[in-house]
């Protein structure tokens, strides 16, 4: 009997547009109360796609490659690697997200942005979106009503107009960002825009007192002459490398404090006698 060569393997390529095949439209379950309107949560997204990349044994590592802060607002430059688990071909892709947080959370939701936005775009996932039926943006950035802006005609060629300040698209007219940034740039803003529950303002406020207070201890009064002096403990406290700035300080979390609180401690005051060595 004449053996039937062997099959080729399915190429990384070919695999990514199988599993594209599979997915479906993506349901917006996730509210936004504060600004009232429906989006899809990274966690449907991920759904969408996970069991299809394991069922094809295509694995997806994300990395960090870059971070930046202004004020409140972070971005993350990350690289998506799909790698082939049969052949060990791999493709990387550039993404960039942001986050909205007056604490330590920035990061994380600019991560949490950056996949699902990647995944979104990647596997061409339905929502119901539309960037271009974005009414209200629209009129925020032009002052105007849609229809009494010109529209350009079908296959015009586009010219070279200023770009996003987070993500290098093309971005919208008297906006600094594109549609999908300003987007999500609103969406992860409405937690710092909602009210927060005073029982965080005052466990923040009472754990920094006690860190002002630990500084006097140790010889750091609380007064502008000794500034420098407490920036130098935040930074050596939370391992920034560096002297922290007063708007950082401003938006420590009482997690931030207490961590220099316990640092003060420890480089002021001997362990006890009676703890072991090592």
């Amino acid at each position: 009997m004449e053996q039937e060569p062997d099959k080729p393997r399915n190429s990384l390529h070919r695999k990514l547009a199988e599993v594209m095949a599979l997915t479906e439209r993506v349901a917006k379950r996730g509210r936004n109360e504060f600004h009232k309107y429906d989006y899809a949560t990274e966690s449907d997204i991920v759904d969408a796609v996970r069991l299809g990349l394991a069922a094809h044994r295509v694995m997806l590592m994300p990395s960090v490659r870059e971070v930046l802060r202004e004020g409140t607002l972070t971005t993350v430059l990350m690289r998506f690697t799909f790698t082939d688990g049969e052949t060990g071909e791999q493709e990387s892709y550039d993404w960039a997200g942001t986050g909205d947080d007056k604490g330590d959370k920035g990061l994380y939701k600019a991560m949490t942005g950056a996949l699902k936005y990647f995944l979104l775009k990647t596997f061409l996932l339905p929502t119901g979106d539309d960037p271009e039926a974005d009414t209200e943006t629209d009129k925020r950035a032009s002052g105007q009503a849609p229809a009494s802006r010109p529209k350009a005609s079908k296959g015009a060629p586009t010219s070279a107009g200023p770009k996003c300040s987070r993500c290098g698209a093309a971005a919208m007219p008297d906006n600094p960002y594109c549609a999908v940034c300003d987007r999500l740039a609103r969406e992860r803003k409405a937690d710092d825009e909602a009210p927060k529950p005073k029982d965080d303002v005052m466990s923040v406020m009472a754990v920094r007192k006690r860190a002002f207070a630990l500084m006097d201890k140790y010889g750091i009064p609380s007064d502008a002459a000794h500034r420098p002096d407490r920036l130098a403990v935040y930074g050596k406290a939370l391992g920034l490398g560096r002297l922290a700035d007063d708007r950082e300080a401003k938006a420590f979390t009482a997690g931030q404090w207490t961590t220099i609180c316990e640092w003060l401690i420890s480089a002021n005051e001997p362990p006890d006698e009676g703890q072991p060595n090592g």
